[in-house]
């Protein structure tokens, strides 16, 4: 084990203080980066658009490129960001600037990722319902200074063991290209409907289509999962990890117009992840607040898998963007929902397409396992890092 200077996280790093109003620049386009928009454990972006300023409601933090991005609310999530661009992000992230005369960008934040800050700031969280790392708490954190030349050697290792996690995300994006790949081969564009197939009005192929009330209920430890639109993956999958959680008296009262349940699909209607359909696959309760809507097809009528893959098709989502009737945050009312123009296909070959749609989401649970050994030896190689065993 190699023996390297150490210094607190202070002395190499400096919390940025610069800030914006994006509302005072209505029609500039800002890449905004939302604490939601970081993968947890990997630095990398979920993806995300480019956000007008009018849309964006309130103070945001200014970063520049190299500087680090580090999520202070729910520590545990790790979410640690070395920014490549410009831009703003919410006031959850700390900014972090770095004197790269002592410390190259790059090892700072593999550092901050590693399992070892994990486990101190996890100790170190402040706060019950939203528990947060304060800047002392974090600035306070000694971190191993080896000379430029080595510190550079560990990052190309822990680069080249992190591509081998990026090919395996491509390997991922391939596959679910796969999807709307095979509902155009089968059923042809939904859109322009070549193979003339009847259509239906959402509302005709569903018992019902409802969102909740819009109070919004009180965050507790423990309760009832109560998602939102940011928890709805692009895997095709609804999120639970992590999720807010609300009282089961909240759940009773909210419940009364819809509850999701198996077979239901899940469509976001509000904001920056609008038109996002996925398949409630689980039999616990929760709710989904008023940014989705609960859609429960009528089985006789139509496969749950694919009226969820239709609605997520992209010339499908083109047509549900027209609808959008605020300028400020996206909303798609409920009226224009209800009002989607679906093709309709006999039932059987809807069920065949559903059969085939398993078979991918099989393969996919496969790659999930793969990704997470190597999110696994990635984090070994962390661990192994900091200690001056690479």
């Amino acid at each position: 084990m190699k023996k390297w200077p150490v210094e607190g996280l202070g002395d190499i790093l400096s919390i940025s203080r610069e800030r914006i109003e994006p509302l005072a620049y209505p029609k500039k386009i800002f890449n905004y980066i939302g604490l939601e928009s970081i993968v947890s454990h990997t630095g990398t972006l979920h993806e995300y658009q480019p956000s007008f300023g009018a849309s964006i409601k309130s103070t945001k933090n200014v970063f520049h490129k190299n500087e680090i991005l580090y999520g202070k609310l729910r520590p545990y999530l790790n979410k640690v960001h070395l920014a490549n661009m410009d831009g703003i992000c919410s006031t959850d992230i700390y900014v972090l600037q770095v004197d790269q005369q002592k410390i190259l960008p790059s090892f700072a934040a593999n550092y901050l990722r590693s399992p070892s800050v994990l486990s101190i700031l996890s100790s170190a969280m402040a706060g019950a319902n939203l528990p947060r790392i304060n800047h002392d708490a974090l600035l306070n954190i000694q971190i191993p200074v080896p000379a430029l030349p080595e510190q550079e050697r560990i990052v190309n290792l822990l680069d080249e063991a992190d591509q081998l996690r990026k090919l395996r995300g491509q390997a991922d994006k391939r596959s679910a290209e796969l999807i709307p790949a095979l509902f155009e081969e089968m059923f042809g564009d939904p859109d322009k409907n070549p193979k003339g197939w009847q259509v239906k009005r959402l509302q005709e192929l569903c018992q019902q289509i409802s969102d909740i009330d819009h109070n919004m209920p009180k965050a507790i430890d423990d309760g009832v999962p109560f998602i939102s639109a940011k928890d709805l993956t692009d895997n095709h999958k609804i999120l639970f990890d992590n999720v807010k959680k609300i009282s089961r008296a909240d759940f009773v009262r909210l419940s009364r117009k819809i509850k999701p349940q198996r077979g239901d699909i899940i469509y976001s209607r509000i904001g920056a992840k609008l038109g996002k359909a996925r398949l409630v696959e689980v039999d616990f309760d929760f709710l989904a607040s008023y940014s989705c809507c609960t859609i429960r097809p009528n089985q006789k009528a139509a496969n749950s898998v694919f009226l969820c893959v239709f609605l997520n098709m992209p010339s499908v989502l083109s047509k549900a963007l027209q609808g959008v009737r605020a300028i400020g945050v996206p909303d798609l009312g409920m009226g224009e929902i209800n009002d989607f123009k679906v093709i309709l296909p006999p039932l059987s070959l809807q069920n065949e397409f559903a059969s085939h749609i398993s078979a991918i989401y099989d393969i996919e649970e496969d790659q999930s396992s793969s990704r997470k050994n190597l999110d696994a030896l990635f984090q070994s190689m962390l661990h192994r890092a900091f200690q001056g065993e690479l």
